[in-house]
C-alpha cells in the first residue's frame, strides 16, 4: 500500500510539473511595442531616458525570460571638469597654466550611470552609480571670444567613463 501511495504522489508531482508553463519567449517586436506604449502614456522614467543622454537597447535573439524585456542606459556627458593642477603632460615639461591652452592636465568630471532592465513595463536597477562614477580625461580649458571657457580634450582622445565598483 505504501508503494502505491508513493507512486501516486510521484505521478501527481510529475503531472503538475508538466502542466506548468514557462513565460512567453522573448520577442523584440513585443519589447518595442512595450516601449512605445510607455512613451505614449508619458511614463516619466522612459521620457527621462529618451530626452537625456539615454539609450534603449533591444536584443535580437537572446533567450530572455520575459517577452517584452529591454534595457535602458543613461550616461550623461561630462558637464564640468575638476583639474589636477599638480601634474601636467605638457610637451616641454615646464608646466603652465590650466587655462593657457597649451598645457594638458588630468581632469575628472562626476557622473552617474543608470542601467535598468525593463520587464512588463516596469524597471529594476542593474547599476545606479549615483556619483560613484567619473569621467576621466586630459585637456585644458580654452578661452572663447564670448568670454566663456570650453573644455578641450587632449588630442583626439574622448573622455573615458569609469565606475568605482565592480
Amino acid at each position: 500500500m505504501k508503494a502505491r501511495t508513493r507512486a501516486f504522489v510521484i505521478l501527481l508531482l510529475i503531472g503538475s510539473a508538466w502542466g506548468q508553463t514557462d513565460s512567453k519567449p522573448y520577442s523584440r517586436a513585443v519589447a518595442e511595442k512595450s516601449l512605445q506604449a510607455l512613451a505614449a502614456a508619458k511614463d516619466s522614467d522612459i521620457l527621462d531616458v529618451m530626452k537625456g543622454d539615454g539609450m534603449v537597447c533591444f536584443a535580437d535573439a537572446l533567450p530572455f525570460n520575459e517577452e517584452d524585456r529591454f534595457l535602458t542606459i543613461v550616461l550623461p556627458k561630462p558637464s564640468y571638469w575638476f583639474q589636477d593642477t599638480a601634474s601636467d603632460v605638457s610637451p616641454s615639461g615646464e608646466g603652465g597654466s590650466f587655462y593657457d591652452g597649451k598645457t594638458e592636465f588630468p581632469a575628472t568630471s562626476p557622473a552617474s550611470l543608470d542601467f535598468h532592465v525593463w520587464e512588463n513595463q516596469d524597471w529594476n536597477i542593474v547599476v545606479d552609480s549615483v556619483l560613484e562614477g567619473k569621467w576621466r580625461s586630459y585637456g585644458h580649458y580654452q578661452h572663447l571670444k564670448n568670454g566663456k571657457s570650453a573644455w578641450k580634450a587632449y588630442g583626439d582622445e574622448a573622455p573615458v567613463f569609469r565606475f568605482g565598483k565592480d
